[in-house]
């Protein structure tokens, strides 16, 4: 008997899903609606950012840019602020 994808004798994987009802990102395609749920979509759980900006490994990058945004927004409202006539 051929153990190739290390799959048990029912046809499941150890520790991993049921082949059919969890199958591997590349074997079916991926519908519209899915698909921009990870391109668009900014998520709670990962920073407000979307998946596919974690997964490419930008999600330092960008909370970085974030970062500086902000700080830069701090600043010009304080500086508005502090030139206003009181």
């Amino acid at each position: 008997e051929k153990e190739d994808d290390a799959r048990g004798k029912d046809g499941h994987r150890p520790g991993g899903g049921h082949p059919v009802l969890f199958p591997t990102r590349n074997s079916i395609p991926m519908p519209a609606s899915v698909s921009s749920t990870t391109t668009a979509r900014l998520h709670s759980a990962i920073g407000y950012l979307t998946p596919d900006e974690v997964f490419a490994g930008r999600m330092e990058d960008r909370l970085n840019e974030r970062r500086e945004k902000m700080y830069h927004a701090v600043k010009d409202r304080q500086a508005y602020w502090k030139s206003q006539p009181t």
